[in-house]
């Protein structure tokens, strides 16, 4: 009886040191820019997808049931499931980079659905925007601050959005009070922080801009990755955007599923937030 108590008692703390540990209201930091970064510690958690279970195609149909039900319930490229170890802590933008802020480092403001009012470019995340242009901002604003922002891993981004659970969506099951997408967003972005936050009191990573990270996009990627902080591939012809956005389906804005394709030209629907490394 003693070892099968201590074996239950291992067994439970064994998975409590996996996970992050989340706490109520978790440190934050906001630099000189009003930029508000949450603490993330280190964790361990599984990105990606399982393969659904669908039943085998019938010959007899004119429908592929196979196929018809996988591309419904996932993308190719989010599968396999796999454990990732995130190794340090780190801190991540609260929100998105809004128009302000981006004016304020820049003096420019790229953004499609720009607003001629202060209060509101201080509220809209910036978008528009291609990941070169990213890197020219992080570099100006690392100049400013004297700091080493940068965008997130997508291993990061995920470990984020997730917040220490295994759901759908950045925060729930649910998108609809967690995103705004196609069916609610007006066909337009949003403001900042107004749909509910996840486990790590981060809002928006579901739905209302993709969001860039800083690894090339690699379809098959995952069947290769390291278990340990992955940084993506080496090289490729197009980085990652993440997190879905306004004028998509809420199936984008699952917390699993990745995007590349759409990331070689300017849209109004590309954003990003930061990370600040410790």
């Amino acid at each position: 009886m003693k070892k099968i108590v201590m074996a239950s008692v291992v067994s439970v703390l064994s998975l409590v040191l996996a996970a992050p540990l989340l706490a109520d209201e978790p440190a934050t930091q906001t630099n000189s820019f009003g930029m508000k970064f949450v603490r993330v510690p280190p964790g361990t958690f599984t990105m990606g997808s399982e393969e659904p279970k669908c039943p085998d195609d019938d010959p007899k149909t004119p429908v592929n049931e196979r196929d018809d039900c996988r591309s419904k319930t996932l993308r190719a490229n989010e599968t396999p499931a796999h454990r990732v170890v995130i190794s340090k802590g780190f801190w991540i933008g609260q929100f998105e980079v809004t128009q302000a802020q981006w004016e304020a480092v820049m003096s420019t403001n790229p953004s499609r659905f720009k607003s001629d009012k202060q209060e509101e470019r201080e509220k809209l995340p910036v978008e528009n925007v291609l990941w070169d242009d990213v890197q020219e901002f992080i570099r100006q604003l690392n100049e400013k601050e004297g700091k080493q922002y940068r965008l997130p891993t997508e291993a990061e981004w995920e470990y984020v959005c997730r917040g220490g659970k295994n759901e759908t969506f950045c925060g729930g099951n649910d998108p609809k009070p967690l995103a705004w997408f196609v069916d609610n967003s007006g066909m337009r972005p949003q403001y900042i922080g107004t749909k509910q936050a996840n486990g790590f009191k981060v809002h928006d990573m579901s739905g209302n801009v993709w969001e860039w990270v800083n690894d090339w996009y690699g379809r098959d990627y995952y069947l290769q990755s390291s278990e340990a902080d992955p940084q993506g591939p080496a090289e490729g012809e197009q980085h990652t955007i993440r997190g879905g956005s306004w004028g998509y389906d809420m199936i984008f804005a699952r917390a699993a599923n990745r995007g590349g394709n759409i990331a070689v030209r300017r849209c109004g629907c590309v954003g990003f937030r930061l990370v600040d490394p410790e």
